[in-house]
């Protein structure tokens, strides 16, 4: 609100984090005298109540004006990213875009519950929404690559066996990470997929989408099939880009340790090509940078 009144957008940043903080002092006071249950279910109550009551008194803070929406240009703002970074690697390394899952989308929009029940209840709603999303994010990974990316991730953390069944997988992820992957390749790109935890029983059906390669391969306990063994179901179909354990390796060894984890993980990695070294999922942010430091440095001096 301030900054549409021509407020200058630091000073409206600047008052907007002064009125969160009073209000989170507000809430404090009250929520820190519960316990257990109750303090979360007392903090989600209070922020919905005040989201509910500002969002109804001041409605201009909920959206914008539609004057200033139809003003705004967003087509520069979405490869700022991407353009800076390929001024400044210069082709020295390869760059990659990210696109979201059609699954994925759906998940943002509706929510994981009510997306779960009704991949259950009501399946044939669902296929028309995920054909939705998974022609923008064709269409933006397309964009991405004619752009100068070198490969698109597309990202699907909730298809893995925690959240979904392997005919779910096979009817609702499959055919349109498939497409996607398509428009990638088309495009002159490199398509892989990014999805986390229990992927053992899904593996050759990630293989089916036609895309180059997967993400993450969490080793166990994270997920539920070693690097060994994935290779030699995959048979170089797919390049492997992952498996050292963010939690187990990066956060909780020491540098000795994550060296350790590395020359074994490599060791096996290596053996037929296709397979890039990086960690398995993201990195926690109370991981030492020595330990990432040791990662890249076992690895740009490893030698078979």
């Amino acid at each position: 609100t301030l900054w549409i009144g021509g407020t200058p957008i630091a000073g409206a940043m600047a008052a907007g984090a002064l009125i969160a903080t009073l209000f989170a002092l507000l809430i404090g006071v009250a929520a820190f005298r519960l316990r257990g249950a109750y303090f979360a279910i007392g903090t989600l109550g209070l922020a919905e109540i005040l989201r509910i009551t500002v969002g109804n008194v001041l409605p201009v803070i909920s959206a914008l004006p539609a004057e200033h929406v139809q003003r705004y240009n967003l087509v520069p703002r979405y490869f700022a990213a991407l353009d800076r970074v390929l001024a400044r690697v210069q082709g020295r390394y390869s760059v990659h875009g990210e696109v979201r899952a059609a699954m994925d989308s759906v998940i943002a929009c509706f929510g994981i519950e009510e997306t779960m029940v009704a991949l259950l209840t009501e399946p044939e709603k669902i296929e028309p929404v995920l054909e939705y999303f998974a022609e923008r994010s064709a269409a933006w990974a397309e964009a991405q690559i004619r752009r100068g990316a070198d490969a698109v991730k597309i990202s699907a953390p909730f298809a893995g066996g925690g959240f979904i069944s392997r005919d779910h997988y096979e009817r609702f992820v499959l055919p349109y990470e498939t497409f996607i992957g398509e428009r990638v390749r088309r495009a002159g790109g490199f398509a892989y997929i990014h999805t986390c935890g229990a992927i053992g029983d899904r593996l050759d059906l990630m293989e089916r989408t036609g895309v180059h390669g997967l993400e993450c391969l969490d080793p166990p306990p994270l997920g539920n099939v070693e690097l060994r063994a994935a290779k030699d179901l995959l048979r170089g179909k797919l390049f492997i880009k992952g498996n050292v354990d963010s939690v187990n390796t990066l956060l909780r060894k020491n540098v000795e340790g994550v060296r350790r984890d590395v020359r074994e993980i490599l060791d096996v990695g290596t053996r037929g090509g296709g397979f890039i070294l990086s960690t398995a999922c993201s990195v926690a942010p109370p991981v030492k940078p020595e330990n990432i430091h040791a990662m890249v440095e076992e690895c740009r001096g490893w030698t078979a």
